[in-house]
């Protein structure tokens, strides 16, 4: 269906019909470099079609195959961003960096901002985020994970004061 349908790239050389005669050849060829997911009917059960009062079928794909990104959040020093120069969003992916002078540090998730001290984070509250205009909203995020771990004392000496109380230490011996 795609194949046929029409292409208005006016120049003969252009990626459109690039696109086109890759299509054509991966279908007469049986997609030899595309892959699809192949597909299997599943009954929805006690679900009927109004109109033929036939049952409903439901079309399952399996799961893809893609990696997937596990942050393992590293741990930070108190005076690592002493020397921050910005900090950014970069939106082909979705991390924000932090440059220093003498070092950069990525961010694969906001998460990760709970390994940072309060000091480190009142540095990063200091700074505002660079980002385009079209990922403002993205990186305003981070901002305001930063906000929210500083208001909520997250931070790792805020989260280790308290597991201190929890565990009896500095309560006398008892």
């Amino acid at each position: 269906m795609l194949l046929r349908a029409p292409c208005a790239d006016p120049r003969a050389d252009g990626p459109g019909w690039a696109l086109f005669r890759k299509l054509e050849y991966e279908v007469k060829h049986n997609f030899p470099y595309m892959k699809y997911a192949k597909t299997y009917l599943k009954r929805a059960p006690g679900v009927r079609n109004p109109d033929t009062g036939k049952p409903m079928k439901t079309v399952i794909w399996p799961p893809t195959q893609k990696d997937k990104r596990i942050s393992l959040s590293k741990k930070f020093t108190k005076g690592c961003l002493k020397n921050l120069k910005f900090w950014l969003y970069d939106e082909n992916m979705g991390e924000a960096i932090l440059a220093c002078d003498d070092n950069t540090n990525i961010l694969a998730d906001p998460n990760d901002l709970i390994s940072f001290y309060q000091e480190v984070l009142e540095v990063l509250a200091r700074n505002q985020i660079l980002s385009t205009n079209t990922y403002e909203v993205c990186a305003k995020m981070w901002t305001n994970d930063v906000a929210n771990i500083m208001i909520s004392r997250l931070s790792v000496d805020a989260t280790t004061a308290i597991d201190a109380i929890g565990s009896g230490v500095g309560d006398g011996g008892s």
